[in-house]
């Protein structure tokens, strides 16, 4: 018994930790779909690209402990590095369009305001 506690803590939260996290995730993906589509889709490219790239990273890192300079070590960084940045693109783009949305909401508001339409009178005569 003794020798269980002294094994290395990082082996069990990978093996327990990941899969319940990507369940949870993916779960809490459903529950948004209908109601916010695109948060939706970014929890599935999270639980599917950004998570495994990470448990990846974990893996080399701190279970197989290979050094920070190594070659495979690396790759997994730069995936992973690169997928959050596409992930953190995808959330600004969204942002910046919602923006535009509402600016061009208020001033299609305020041309309507400055410009009441024309009434036309129809006279039978």
């Amino acid at each position: 018994m003794r020798d269980l506690m002294h094994l290395p803590v990082w082996p069990f939260i990978l093996i327990l930790g990941y899969p319940a996290l990507t369940i949870v995730v993916l779960e809490f993906a459903r529950r948004l779909a209908l109601r916010a589509p695109f948060v939706s889709g970014i929890l599935r490219q999270v639980a599917y690209v950004l998570l495994p790239t990470g448990g990846i990273w974990l893996i080399l890192r701190v279970l197989a402990e290979l050094p920070a300079d190594d070659w495979a070590v690396r790759a997994a960084e730069t995936a992973f590095a690169l997928t959050g940045l596409y992930l953190l693109l995808r959330v600004a783009q969204a942002f910046r369009e919602s923006l535009e949305i509402s600016r061009a909401g208020v001033a299609k508001g305020r041309q309507d305001l400055s410009n009441p339409p024309q009434a036309t009178h129809i006279h039978a005569g």
